[in-house]
């Protein structure tokens, strides 16, 4: 059986899952089962026959070399020793209870003892002793003969099964197995180096720790075996790692009965899984966090707080929990450890009541950085039960999906609970910590989750106009921009139009923007008639109303204020240009950023209404709406030109951008808005090219994140918010919004920048090629033409071919041809367009001149050689030898024509190389085509075309029968290397292999060649 089957057989049925095997497994296991009850039943184990014949199969199946016998016989041999360790339990307990029965008929006086039922019970025990030996004999066959081999056997599926069923045994039958002596197997396997063993380990293990009467036997086991449990919660494989986790919270609810305690290393090393990016890992952990932490009681039962309330039974494990997350110091995701006690305890986490009881009336009890803590798990709390979507970037299989009407009913019911929980104290929390700009900004996010309906359902208009007034009172105390722009949020949301409160805010923000609208104009007002001089108070009042004024706009329509037109005629009066090229700026630079921000929401709310047909006079809105456009990209190019602060020139930049982008030409398609279309100048986009080169590609160069002062925070924000400047331009062209070529600058800093920026600019040239090729490979041609001129004017006009900068030249030529792909007939055309802009450049003559300047260029041009396809190379070097300056011919043993030289051979390989070759003109006379007579040769010149290589190839001078001689020499050698190292694994490669005969004659043929 064992040479039909084949030792690596890699089909037989118990490994099998096709329809036809899909049961099998479970299928044996039942009938081994039965087979064993049944014969226990009747006594058929006792024979001395049956039971014996079959260990004596399954020890010969698993002692086989075949896997496929191997792994039967010890799946059916421990299947048995389960059933078996059943029986062994049933006479166990049948021997206990004859022994009782005895003992109770023995204890009876004599006149009312049997006998006879003495010595019936004393000749039963007897035979169950007995049956009891022969049991466990076969128990030990089964275990010393089998378990012993095979629990380290080198496949891992049969290691499984040991594991699986020894398990089985000492949850069955305790008193026996579950000791150090079987124990000792499950602890050593948790080395395992197989993913599967290892789970399956600790999967048994857990089974176990959680049965309390168990843990008593456990305890050595445990204490001898902790570390490596600890250790396994980082285990490679995530199940492993899940199982190692709930096997200690285990632990850790039974450590009494364990005798063992848990170290504070121990538990912070598991704590820190919490926040762990596979949710399945991170809801385990918190469930150790939870039995650890946020359970037990804390505080008397009939505790007061402060002010005499009732103080609520939750209140210590929110302080534990406060504790553990500003004392650990392990991360500073709120929103994942929110997420990953969700399902573990999620009646403490809705208990909104008792977080705003302890931020309001029990503030003794936590500090400052505690009541921040607290302030950001409410509001996650409350985000997670308004949307309830896990955080991004958590993964897992077990991750929620709030797709169901279920589930959508949950949300909502969340919604409405705490809106009733928190619209009372809302407005309390608003002005306790109206002063606080870290918790402020956090709790100006929680009214955005709110049922509004709440507010007339159940008659809160009282606390609607508490919190109206408090975030009036907010705008005034504050003129940061992140305050700012939570309180505009929060406006916006409540105001939505199919809330029944509308009205009532809209009124409330109305007059809030009267009033600083007041405020600004009396100010400008009073400037101009003190002849424009202010106070630096004055001016600081000033910026402070702008900066409300614009942030407010930023998600409420505020065009009925005419803001827009109202900061064009402040930046007409106080920034001007002079004649050489200077301008004159007599603002604040602060106050700058929130005019031209002020100035791009207004354009923004008109071209909403005109796109909704929401104005009367469309016209003069058209021609209002015209004017602020041009007066934006008119002093932004003056600004972007002037040197201000880097705030300043952000939110220039941003703003312009996204005028161009509101008002591109592709809007053309509605006739309403053709009056609107805008497109940059030449300056504005020279300014754009010198914003970039500053605050962009300079920062990434030079190493900006290097620099150790900030912290990791600052350093990726800094990152992405360079990252948004910079796409925003390359949308500009890329879209052709303005003339595609402008996006050299930006090409050019591939490479340079490539950590940061690669992805952005290798989407850019896509999204090019994919617009317009020809002119996507004009733009390319041109970065590298600019690169090339300031690697010339770097070295005073003098080209070093051996110096970094120009191999990082070459690189990027050779990056620009890869994103060609490899469908050169679908590039064929920009291809062929970007080798006649190049050599056009290269072998360009300037006056004074009598040979090309930049002769050189031909090197980096040769990295797109490979992208011509055969019939254009002709075309191409026609071209080349036509844009040679009259009269001159390339002089091929002077360095000045090497580039030249090089170039040409790159486009047709074997030109001047053939040795013999006729001269052009000339002909052969009874010339056989070369395709009949050496269709080896014509096969290597068609690899050469191909080739890049220089004029001293070797591959290139290879004749016909030297391309014989090679190929049958590595027909000699390399093939039956391979052959052979394939041919002792399969017998059915004999027809592949070459046989020393075989590779004497090839040799001779080798020799003869």
């Amino acid at each position: 059986m064992t040479t039909d089957f084949g030792e690596e057989t890699s089909e037989y049925p118990l490994i099998t899952h096709t329809n036809q095997f899909r049961r099998f497994k479970n299928c044996l296991s039942e009938i081994i089962t039965q087979m064993a009850t049944k014969c226990y039943e009747g006594e058929l184990l006792y024979d001395e026959f049956l039971m014996d014949y079959v260990l004596q199969l399954l020890i010969e199946m698993s002692q086989s070399f075949v896997r496929a016998f191997r792994h039967t016989g010890t799946f059916c041999s421990m299947k048995l020793m389960s059933s078996l360790v059943q029986a062994a339990l049933n006479v166990n307990k049948e021997i206990e209870d004859t022994s009782k029965q005895y003992e109770i008929e023995y204890s009876k006086m004599s006149g009312e003892r049997s006998q006879d039922a003495l010595d019936m019970l004393s000749d039963r025990k007897t035979e169950l002793e007995g049956h009891q030996q022969e049991v466990e004999q076969f128990l030990n066959n089964v275990f010393k003969d089998i378990f012993i081999m095979r629990y380290r056997d080198i496949c891992p599926e049969i290691r499984v099964i040991c594991m699986d069923e020894i398990s089985v045994w000492m949850k069955t039958f305790p008193k026996v197995f579950l000791s150090d002596q079987y124990l000792k197997y499950v602890g050593w396997l948790l080395n395992d180096k197989s993913k599967e063993v290892r789970r399956s380990c600790l999967t048994a293990l857990g089974a176990l720790f959680k049965d309390r009467e168990l843990c008593q036997d456990l305890a050595l086991f445990t204490k001898r075996f902790k570390k490596r449990l600890i250790s396994m919660t980082c285990d490679l494989d995530q199940e492993c790692a899940v199982a190692a986790i709930k096997a200690l919270t285990n632990v850790l609810v039974n450590r009494v009965e364990l005798s063992l305690d848990f170290t504070d290393e121990d538990c912070e090393s598991i704590y820190q899984l919490v926040f762990h990016v596979h949710r399945p890992i991170a809801v385990a952990a918190a469930e150790f966090l939870n039995k650890n932490l946020l359970t037990g009681t804390g505080f008397e039962e009939n505790s007061f707080t402060r002010r005499g309330k009732r103080r609520s039974k939750n209140a210590p494990h929110f302080i534990n929990l406060v504790q553990f997350y500003t004392d650990a110091d392990i991360h500073q995701h709120t929103t994942y450890l929110v997420d990953s006690l969700w399902d573990v305890n999620p009646a403490l986490l809705k208990d909104w009541e008792c977080m705003t009881q302890l931020l309001l009336d029990d503030d003794s009890l936590l500090k400052h950085q505690d009541e921040t803590a607290l302030v950001d798990l409410l509001v996650r709390t409350v985000k997670q039960a308004a949307s309830g979507t896990p955080p991004a970037g958590r993964t897992g299989g077990h991750q929620k999906k709030h797709t169901g009407q279920s589930a959508r009913t949950k949300v909502a019911e969340d919604r409405s609970l705490l809106t009733d929980e928190l619209i009372e104290s809302l407005p309390k929390l608003f002005a306790k910590f109206g002063t606080d700009r870290e918790k402020i900004i956090l709790l100006l996010q929680i009214p955005r989750f709110f049922d509004l309906d709440s507010y007339t359902v159940n008659r809160g208009e009282k606390y609607l106009d508490e919190l109206l007034n408090e975030l009036k009172q907010i705008v005034k105390k504050h003129a940061v921009e992140e305050i700012l722009i939570e309180v505009s949020e929060t406006f916006a949301y409540l105001a939505n139009p199919d809330a029944t409160i509308c009205t009532k805010v809209h009124s409330a923000v109305t007059l809030l923007v009267d009033h600083l609208n007041d405020n600004f104009v009396q100010t400008i007002n009073f400037m101009q008639q003190n002849e424009n001089e202010l106070s630096g108070e004055d001016t600081a009042v000033l910026g402070t109303l702008a900066r409300r004024l614009s942030l407010l706009s930023g998600k409420n329509d505020l065009t009925h204020k005419g803001l827009g037109m109202t900061a064009i005629e402040l930046l007409k009066s106080r920034v001007m240009a002079t004649e050489n090229g200077d301008s004159i700026i007599q603002l604040d630079p602060g106050l700058i950023s929130s005019l031209i921000n002020m100035i791009f929401t207004d354009c923004c709310w008109w071209k909403i209404k005109i796109e909704e047909g929401q104005i009367d006079d469309q016209e003069r809105v058209i021609r209002n709406l015209r004017v602020m456009v041009d007066h934006m990209l008119e002093y932004a190019e003056i600004l972007l030109k002037t040197p201000l602060p880097k705030e300043t020139h952000e939110a220039v930049y941003s703003n312009t951008v996204d005028i161009l982008q509101l008002f591109a030409p592709q809007i053309a398609h509605n006739p309403t808005f053709e009056p609107l279309l805008t497109t940059a100048s030449d300056n504005l986009i020279a300014a754009f090219k010198s914003y970039l080169n500053i605050y962009v590609f300079e920062p990434a160069m030079n190493g900006a994140a290097k620099n150790t002062t900030e912290s990791r925070a600052d350093k990726n924000q800094d990152l992405l918010k360079r990252r948004k400047f910079l796409a925003a331009y390359c949308k500009l062209f890329a879209w052709k919004w303005i003339d595609m070529v402008h996006g050299a600058e930006v090409l050019m800093h591939y490479l340079k920048c490539y950590q940061d920026y690669g992805d952005i600019i290798k989407e850019a040239i896509s999204k090019t090629r994919n617009i317009d090729q020809t002119t996507s490979a004009h733009t390319l041609v041109t970065a590298l033409q600019k690169m090339y001129k300031n690697l010339l004017n770097s070295n005073d006009g003098v080209l070093d071919k051996s110096s970094p900068d120009f191999a990082q030249l070459k690189e990027l030529a050779r990056r620009f041809a890869l994103t060609f792909g490899l469908d050169t007939n679908r590039t064929r055309d920009a291809v062929s367009e970007l080798h006649k802009w190049g050599i056009e450049f290269a072998l360009k003559v300037y006056p004074g001149e009598n040979l090309p300047r930049y002769m050189s260029f031909l090197d980096v041009l040769t990295e797109f050689s490979t992208k011509l396809i055969k019939q254009d190379r002709p075309l191409i070097v026609g071209h080349l030898k036509r844009r040679l300056p009259q009269g001159v011919e390339p002089q091929e043993e002077e360095e000045y024509w090497t580039p030249f030289v090089t170039y040409r051979n790159t486009l047709v390989p074997n030109e001047g190389r053939l040795r013999n070759a006729p001269a052009r003109g000339v002909q052969r006379v009874n010339q056989t085509p070369q395709y009949v007579q050496q269709p080896t040769q014509n096969r290597q010149r068609r690899l050469s075309n191909t080739s890049v290589m220089s004029t001293d190839s070797i591959g290139s001078d290879m004749t016909a029968a030297g391309m014989t001689i090679h190929r049958s020499y590595m027909e000699s050698t390399a093939i039956p290397q391979q052959q052979n190292q394939s041919s002792r694994y399969d017998d059915s490669s004999h027809h592949q292999y070459q046989s020393p005969q075989q590779q004497y004659s090839s040799n001779q043929s080798y020799q003869q060649n």
